[in-house]
Parts: structure tokens; C-alpha cells; sequence
């Protein structure tokens, strides 16, 4: 989380490749760390062999981004649900339902 400049729960809506990069349209988000300002795209390289990560449409992720949105495979996003996420995905499943942790 440290070297992130964006942490971030969504929900992946839509991808598609532009060149060689996958645009991913999320919904639902809910920072983290960073700017409070919701993304609406993020980007990562096309295929494995660039170290693009594969994302599954529509399913939950917390994403480990730059600032601008992009990530690749060495990041720390995972499925929502992945154990290693702990206390994470509970603030994440907190904000989804409307419990202020503040």
C-alpha cells in the first residue's frame, strides 16, 4: 500500500482493449488512500507477457494504482474476496454498506 499512490474498492463493469492497453470501466468507489476523486477508467497492458493484469467483468476488486489509474500485474489488486486483503476489504465492505468507520 505504500509504494500505491491510489488505493481503491470497485466494481468492474467493462473492459476492453485500446492498443496495448486494456481500459477498465469500474463503478462503486470507495478510496482508500490517495484522491477522493472517483476514477471511472483505469488501464493496464494487454497480456500476461507485459505484465497486464486480467480482470473478470463484473466482479469486485481493490485496486493498487498510480495516480492516474494504471496497474499492472506486480501491483497488489486482487479479487475482493482474497484472504490476504484482511481489514481492507472489511473497510471497503463498510463504505458498500453505508457504515461511516470515522
Amino acid at each position: 500500500m505504500k509504494v500505491s499512490k491510489r488505493v481503491f474498492g470497485g466494481i468492474v463493469t467493462g473492459a476492453k482493449v485500446n492498443g496495448w492497453d486494456v481500459e477498465i470501466e469500474i463503478s462503486d468507489y470507495v478510496p482508500l488512500k490517495g484522491a477522493s476523486g472517483a476514477l471511472k477508467k483505469l488501464k493496464t497492458p494487454v497480456g500476461n507477457g507485459s505484465c497486464g493484469f486480467v480482470v473478470s467483468v463484473p466482479a469486485k476488486y481493490v485496486f493498487f494504482t498510480d495516480k492516474d489509474g494504471s496497474f499492472d500485474a506486480c501491483s497488489a489488486t486482487r479479487l475482493f474476496d482474497d484472504p490476504e486483503l484482511g481489514a481492507i476489504t472489511n473497510k471497503v465492505v463498510n463504505v458498500w454498506a453505508g457504515i461511516d468507520e470515522e
